[in-house]
């Protein structure tokens, strides 16, 4: 697997894309494997993304224990922050956007 894809998957679908209006957090092992493959087109294949999202449960592992964080850790730990609904939404609002844009220049 390409470094540069499995970086980008973990990032922009894993992580990315389990964001909701509700949550930001990383997709479950489970929505990522079932995950339609036109949504994830980087690795069609259920085998692949099995072995991904254990590349991914690797990489959050190991940046535990250096005590390191990502961007979207970073954002999420910013969103945890905000008490006030109503500025919490509009911030996800803004940081989605530009999130989504800024992980739209990196995939194929």
């Amino acid at each position: 697997m390409d470094a540069g894809l499995v970086f980008s998957e973990i990032m922009g679908v894993i992580k990315g894309a389990g964001s909701s209006r509700n949550r930001f957090c990383p997709l479950s092992r489970e929505e990522y494997i079932a995950r339609s493959p036109n949504l994830a087109p980087s690795f069609p294949a259920q085998s692949d993304r099995k072995i991904l999202y254990g590349l991914y449960e690797n990489y959050e592992r190991i940046k535990s224990q250096r005590g390191e964080y990502d961007s979207i850790d970073k954002v999420t730990t910013l969103l945890n922050t905000i008490t006030t609904p109503s500025m919490k939404r509009r911030l996800h609002d803004i940081i989605q956007e530009i999130y989504v844009d800024g992980m739209q220049e990196f995939l194929p």
